[in-house]
C-alpha cells in the first residue's frame, strides 16, 4: 500500500474515531483594512488564568503604506494605534492606544514592505462574544484607517485541547526581540498569513494541553502529524507522526515546513494530537494563502506569451464580448483590463483576499499539472469551470473499448451531472463526448458511437 493512502486511513481514523476537530475560532479573520494605512489583522486564543482565555492580536503594515520624514541621518514613520473591544451590550471591555515608530536609514528602505511595522498585545478576556475596533493613524499624514470585527473568544476547559495556530513569519530559539518571545522562543507573526510563491518556508506556533501524565514514567506523551490540504480537501504536504514526551501536561509547539512548492492558492493546516495515555485526540485547524502574483500592485509582465498566458486564464469565465476588448487594448490596457476583471468578481471584497480568483487558479494549475495540454484540454475546461468532480470512473484500454473517464457531479437541486471523456487516438488527450448539463454537448448514445471498436 502507497505511503499516501496509510497517511489517508490514519487521518480518516482520527477525524472519525475519539477525536474533536478544533477550527480557528475566528473564520473572519485575518482582516485588511480598504483604506491608507492599509493594515492586516490577526487573532489567537490561548489558555488564560482563572477561567480566562488569553487573546493575542496582530497587526502589520507594509512600510509602503506610510509616511516617512527626514529626521537628522533617520527617515521616521510614526503611527498611532487605537484598540477597542466591547461586549454585546457595547460596554467598552477595552480600550488602549499605543504609538508605534519606524526608523530606517535610506530612501529605498522605505518602500521595502520587509521594513513595515509589526506589533501584538495580549489582553485576557472571559470567553464570549465581542466586537473589535482597531484604527490606524499615520502621525505625519494624518491619514486613518480602521477595521470592524466580530470577536469570538473560545472557552478551554480541562480535557486535551489545542490552541490557535498561529503563523509566523519568523521563529527563532534565540529571545531577539523582547516583544515576540513566548517561552523560550522568539514567534515574530505573519497577520496577514500570506507567504511568498516559491520563496517561502511556513512557521506556525501552537500550544496543547492537558495531556495526562503516565503513572509508568511520570511523563505526558502525545503523537502530534501535521496535514496540509487544498479547498478541495486534497492532502499535498503530509509531516508523519512524532512521539513528544515531556515533563508536566501542557507544551508549547513550533514548527517550520517547506511550502516552496504549493501553487498560489488558499491552504488548510490541520496539526492532530493524540494523547498517548488515554488515546483521545484532538485537531487544530487554520487557513492560510500562498500569495498569487496577480495580487501584486507592481505591473504584470506583458510579453506576447504572458498575453496569451493571461487570455488563457480567464477565457472560461469572460464573455465573448470582454474576450474580444482583450485582444483589441494595448499592453496597459489589457494590464488594467486583468485587474478590473478580477476585482468585479471578488464575492466578499470586504476581505483581504479575492476568494473567486483564489479558487480559479487553484483549478487552473491542478489542470496545468494533471491533464495533457492542461487547461486547453476538454479535462482541463471542464475541471475549471465545474470543478472537482464529486465520482470518478475511469476504464483503461481493453480489446473492445477506448479509454474513457467519466466524471458526475451531484449539484444541489439539479441531480446528478454527468461528463464523459474519451481517449479516442490512444495519445491519452481525452475529448468531451457526451453531457447531461445544458450547452455541453450532448450524445446519448456515446457508449456505441465513441467507445465501441
Amino acid at each position: 500500500m502507497k505511503k499516501d493512502n496509510l497517511n489517508k486511513i490514519f487521518w480518516y481514523i482520527l477525524y472519525f474515531g475519539l477525536t474533536s476537530i478544533v477550527y480557528s475560532a475566528n473564520e473572519n479573520f485575518p482582516v485588511k483594512s480598504e483604506v491608507s494605512p492599509k493594515f492586516s489583522l490577526d487573532v489567537s486564543f490561548y489558555r488564560g488564568a482563572e477561567n480566562h482565555t488569553q487573546l493575542e492580536i496582530y497587526y502589520s503594515i507594509p512600510s509602503s503604506e506610510l509616511t516617512f520624514t527626514k529626521i537628522s541621518d533617520n527617515n521616521i514613520a510614526s503611527i498611532l494605534t487605537s484598540l477597542t473591544i466591547l461586549n454585546l451590550n457595547n460596554e467598552v471591555v477595552l480600550n488602549n492606544s499605543k504609538n508605534k515608530k519606524l526608523r530606517v536609514k535610506s530612501v529605498e528602505e522605505t518602500k521595502d514592505d520587509k521594513n513595515g511595522i509589526i506589533d501584538q498585545m495580549v489582553i485576557d478576556l472571559l470567553p464570549g462574544v465581542y466586537n473589535i475596533e482597531m484604527k490606524v493613524t499615520d502621525e505625519y499624514s494624518n491619514s486613518e484607517s480602521k477595521i470592524l470585527s466580530l470577536l469570538k473568544v473560545p472557552a478551554f476547559n480541562n480535557s486535551l485541547e489545542i490552541s490557535t495556530i498561529q503563523f509566523a513569519s519568523f521563529i527563532s530559539s534565540d529571545k531577539i526581540n523582547k516583544s515576540f518571545i513566548k517561552g523560550n522562543k522568539t514567534v515574530i507573526p505573519n497577520p496577514s498569513r500570506k507567504y511568498a510563491y516559491t520563496t517561502s518556508l511556513l512557521n506556525i506556533y501552537y500550544e496543547i494541553y492537558n495531556v495526562v501524565i503516565s503513572n509508568t514514567d511520570n511523563k505526558s506523551t502525545f503523537n502530534s502529524s501535521i496535514l496540509i490540504t487544498n479547498q478541495f480537501g486534497d492532502s499535498l504536504l503530509y509531516s508523519p507522526a512524532q512521539t513528544i514526551a515531556f515533563s508536566g501536561t501542557s507544551c508549547i509547539q513550533t514548527k517550520t515546513l517547506d511550502v516552496r512548492d504549493l501553487e498560489p492558492g488558499n491552504y488548510w493546516i490541520s496539526v492532530s494530537v493524540t494523547d498517548v495515555t488515554t488515546g483521545k485526540s484532538v485537531i487544530g485547524k487554520n487557513k492560510f494563502t500562498i500569495h498569487n502574483p496577480l495580487t501584486d500592485e507592481e505591473p504584470l509582465p506583458m510579453s506576447e506569451e504572458d498575453i496569451e498566458k493571461y487570455r488563457d486564464q480567464i477565457k472560461y469565465f469572460a464573455s465573448r464580448n470582454e474576450l474580444e476588448l482583450y485582444d483589441k487594448l494595448n499592453n496597459n490596457g489589457k494590464r488594467n483590463f486583468l485587474v478590473n476583471f478580477w476585482h468585479s468578481r471578488d464575492p466578499n471584497p470586504e476581505t483581504p483576499e479575492n476568494e473567486f480568483m483564489q479558487d480559479c487558479f487553484t483549478r487552473i494549475n491542478y489542470a496545468e499539472k494533471n491533464f495533457k495540454n492542461g487547461i486547453n484540454s476538454d479535462l482541463g475546461r471542464v475541471f475549471i469551470i465545474y470543478g472537482k468532480p464529486d465520482e470518478v470512473e475511469n476504464r483503461p484500454l481493453n480489446m473492445d473499448l477506448k479509454p474513457y473517464i467519466i466524471w458526475d457531479y451531484f449539484a444541489t437541486g439539479t441531480g446528478k451531472q454527468r461528463f464523459v471523456f474519451v481517449d479516442k487516438n490512444g495519445n491519452h488527450i481525452y475529448t468531451l463526448v457526451h453531457s447531461t448539463v445544458e450547452n455541453e454537448i450532448k450524445n446519448p448514445n456515446w457508449m456505441e458511437d465513441e467507445i465501441q471498436r
